[in-house]
């Protein structure tokens, strides 16, 4: 009896140790501007996968100033890290390289006054 429950403990064990993690992420648009799309790809990879957008008040956009977000399940055997396409209404698409979607939150607005930081 002893060595069926250990058998049994084992393989139940094992089969859980490969199942994927799977991820979420909040983009919350504190920007200014609308979103009116929102990419996902692999890190250097020019695949964009769109990403459904819905604020819950209109299902086309992510209103800016906050009141604009969508929570995105991401597929679980890409991991955490992707890079992200956010095209604005009224301003020039923002690419984020590698970001670390496993943090949960990912604000639009504060990753474009950043990038512009950089930029000048």
């Amino acid at each position: 009896m002893r060595y069926a429950l250990c058998v049994v403990a084992g393989l139940l064990a094992s089969c859980s140790a490969h199942v994927p993690t799977q991820h979420y992420v909040d983009f919350i648009n504190d920007s200014q501007g609308s979103v009116v799309s929102l990419s996902l790809a692999a890190p250097g990879s020019e695949s964009w996968k769109p990403v459904q957008l819905s604020d819950g008040f209109n299902p086309a956009d992510l209103g800016g100033g906050y009141p604009g977000n969508t929570l995105v399940a991401l597929p679980a055997e890409q991991g955490c890290t992707y890079d992200v396409l956010v095209t604005f209404r009224r301003t020039k698409p923002l690419r984020l390289n590698a970001v670390n979607v496993c943090n949960e939150r990912l604000h639009i607005g504060k990753a474009w006054r950043q990038a512009h930081l950089r930029n000048g």
